[in-house]
């Protein structure tokens, strides 16, 4: 088959909707081919990814870590920042599904709006909220947390540490494929203006900041999300089973991967547009 065929068949050259329809088409495939397999982690775990409203198999991640986890119905999971271009929730679809209550907080009203249409339902919260607030309002999540998930926008490692007295059992942090292993956190200011004075898509954690900061804090990396770039963090003490995974491997199989060369290049971009690189977690 000529390498032309292949592009006209593969997934990622067709339009949006039909990537959709065939990225669950396969996750139905491999989750029917391997359930019954007795698989290790973290390929049990990868084995169990789907999107319903996530955007790759982010879903499928949460619910069998959440079960694994033994979280149970009522359990509080609260999501920093929705991920872009209006793709629904990291978490929520799933944190319906197992009847935990909902907290998201975003800056951009149209995105919550959407994501709220999705998931219509009295125990999800939206809230619109600025990402460069270093503390969260007094009250707001005074019953406490059992599942954080933090994107890019909201500072990722940084926001995490800010949060720590908090101690869940699952975080799930959005990391910056672009930025390689460099244990770096790339931070801005200037979301109450538009437009941004600089481009959003460079904000966010390296895979190896995360983790670092998980060590730090008695997490460990459960597994990565390859293809949304998302790492799940188990608290120490919480399925033994699960065991830590290496970041270089976890690395190693996330999608768009790149070289020193190329992540060194990425934070001198955002250092010239002004943004600020935090080495986090060393």
């Amino acid at each position: 088959m000529s390498d032309s065929a292949v592009e006209a068949e593969s997934p990622a050259s067709g339009d949006a909707p039909t990537r959709r329809i065939v990225a669950k088409l396969e996750s139905l495939v491999r989750i029917g081919f391997l359930a019954s397999a007795e698989l290790p982690y973290p390929q049990r775990l990868l084995a169990a990814r789907f999107s319903r409203l996530s955007p790759a198999g982010e879903d499928g991640i949460f619910g069998m870590l959440a079960t694994v986890c033994g979280l149970l119905t009522g359990a509080c999971c609260v999501e920093l920042g929705l991920p872009p271009r209006e793709r629904g929730t990291l978490l929520g679809a799933t944190a319906m599904e197992l009847g935990f209550r909902y907290l998201a907080l975003d800056a951009d009203e149209h995105r919550l709006q959407k994501a709220q249409l999705k998931l219509g339902s009295p125990n999800l919260q939206f809230c619109k909220m600025n990402p460069t607030v270093e503390d969260l309002p007094d009250g707001l999540l005074s019953g406490g947390i059992d599942v954080l998930a933090i994107g890019n926008e909201w500072g990722g490692a940084t926001r995490w540490e800010r949060l720590a007295a908090f101690r869940p059992t699952i975080v799930a942090v959005a990391y910056k494929v672009r930025l390689g292993l460099q244990p770096v956190t790339i931070v801005g200011q200037g979301y109450e203006s538009e437009p941004r004075p600089y481009d959003a898509r460079l904000l966010g954690s390296s895979l190896t900041a995360a983790t670092n900061v998980a060590n730090r804090q008695r997490y460990r990396l459960a597994v990565v999300e390859p293809d949304g770039h998302v790492a799940f963090f188990v608290k120490d003490g919480v399925a033994p089973e699960i065991q830590a995974m290496d970041v270089e491997v976890a690395y190693a199989i996330s999608r768009g991967r790149v070289d020193a060369n190329l992540a060194a290049a990425t934070i001198d971009r955002a250092r010239a547009r002004g943004l600020e690189v935090r080495q986090a977690g060393m």
